[in-house]
């Protein structure tokens, strides 16, 4: 449409960047919080990576401590147009445009805001220009810096860089197109999240056995014991519009399997803060029990990608890299206090125990629902028994993943696998087995395997 921005083949109007913005803006970066906020009112600021990939990410962003004396802060606002001055060779001068953002987030002294005449310039127009890939070295060229310390563009040399002026009617047509692309990729994501609420909800009427499944043979099978690949296709009523549906859906979720959500380590500690909340009643809640309920909350009833990289450790499934940071946040926080009783830490309301209460809709009521009767069915029983269900759950889940026959024996020998510790729950497993199909705690084969640490 503009041509090659660096040979101008077109003749383009040519300006220096000076003449068409009215100024560049530098944030502050002070020492902040190694974790996000928790809540929107308090204050972030945004981290290199917000920019980086040239698509405004305000999950990239560190919580301003409460008791640091601010300086003057300039906060991300709709249609601002982002720029890195330092970063690698390789990734500076990246530059995105701001479409929306939550309030409350502010620039870092590594990010500039350019701060666009819009008569003669068009913010996504704009950014555009910069990301372009030779256009984007031209800038790239102007970063300097010392042996060992990263490139940096000064606000003088950007000011004076050339930049092409199409006129503002063009701009504003090549702006529209992006946006009407933007607009249709919000609608398509959002389609998505209905039609996961939807697959959820199918699925739970699977497992407790309200839907049957048709196979070839015009046998009738209990929808529980299927596998993932007989669930997702055969599973159906007489009604072929919800077979359709679940092939539609079963498509979906393979494309997107790999799509991590947004915000996605606050969505695990709110949910995180939702199991401790609902067990601060159970004498035998500890960090071993928080931490088997988290995984089979995650693999059996939300089924939502939030990066989870559980490996097998003695006790069982463990995502370690979410839950030391989680429970350091949500001591720092206030929300909670640890304390150790024998080889167990156990959890009491914090001072600030009522921000630890609050959901923010990442979670629906039917959601929080199968949660809390999950719960239930390991409450006031010590951590034993979820750990046994937990890497019986673990262990049957990876054979479907991996198609290998599911017998109990079979699921058996990996639990007694698993870790040399496990043996001493031999003699319970048969019994664990038969109470996970009772209460249809019973995998279908999604998330990714969880494996033994390398």
């Amino acid at each position: 449409m503009f041509g090659d921005p660096v040979k101008n083949e077109k003749g383009w109007e040519v300006k220096r960047l000076k003449d068409v913005i009215y100024g560049i803006d530098s944030g502050w970066s002070p020492v902040c919080e190694d974790y996000s906020r928790s809540i929107e009112s308090e204050k972030e600021i945004l981290k290199l990576g917000s920019v980086t990939k040239c698509k405004f990410d305000p999950t990239a962003n560190k919580k301003l401590p409460e008791e640091l004396e601010e300086k003057k802060l300039i906060e991300v606002k709709d249609g601002d147009v982002l720029f890195t001055r330092k970063n690698t060779k390789e990734l500076v001068a990246a530059a995105c445009y701001v479409f929306k953002t939550p309030c409350n987030l502010f620039l870092s002294d590594l990010i500039f805001r350019l701060n666009y005449n819009s008569d003669l310039l068009n913010g996504i127009y704009l950014s555009n220009l910069i990301t372009e890939e030779k256009y984007r070295k031209q800038i790239q060229s102007l970063a300097t810096g010392s042996a060992g310390s990263m490139p940096n563009i000064s606000k003088e040399k950007l000011m004076n860089f050339y930049t092409l002026v199409l006129p503002i009617s063009i701009q504003n047509k090549f702006a529209e197109f992006v946006e009407n692309i933007q607009l249709q990729k919000i609608q398509y994501q959002r389609s998505l999240i209905d039609l996961e609420t939807l697959y959820s909800s199918l699925s739970q009427k699977a497992f407790n056995g309200e839907l049957t499944a048709n196979q070839k043979s015009s046998s009738t099978v209990s929808a529980p014991w299927l596998a993932r690949e007989t669930s997702l296709h055969v599973i159906a009523t007489d009604s072929n519009k919800e077979r359709t549906t679940l092939q539609k859906i079963d498509k979906i979720k393979a494309a997107f399997s790999s799509k991590k959500e947004e915000q996605s380590f606050l969505k695990r500690k709110i949910l995180g803060s939702y199991i401790i909340n609902q067990s601060l009643d159970d004498s035998q809640f500890g960090d071993v029990k928080f931490e088997k309920l988290l995984h089979l909350s995650e693999y059996l009833i939300l089924k939502r990608n939030f990066g989870q990289h559980y490996v097998q450790k003695v006790a069982g499934p463990y995502d370690n890299k979410f839950t030391i940071l989680f429970f350091q946040q949500i001591e720092k926080d206030r929300w909670f206090r640890r304390t150790k009783k024998e080889k167990q830490f156990h959890f009491q309301q914090g001072e600030k125990h009522e921000s630890s209460t609050k959901t923010y809709n990442y979670f629906s009521e039917e959601e929080l629902g199968a949660i809390q009767g999950l719960i239930g069915l390991f409450k006031k029983a010590n951590y034993e028994k979820v750990e046994v269900v937990s890497t019986l759950y673990a262990v049957w889940n990876n054979r479907i993943i991996k198609g290998e026959p599911i017998e109990d024996n079979l699921l058996k020998e990996d639990f007694l696998n698993w870790d040399p510790k496990k043996e001493k729950y031999q003699n319970r497993l048969d019994n664990a087995i038969v109470w996970m199909r009772e209460k249809n705690l019973v995998p279908d084969g999604w998330g990714p395997l969880i494996e033994k640490t390398k």
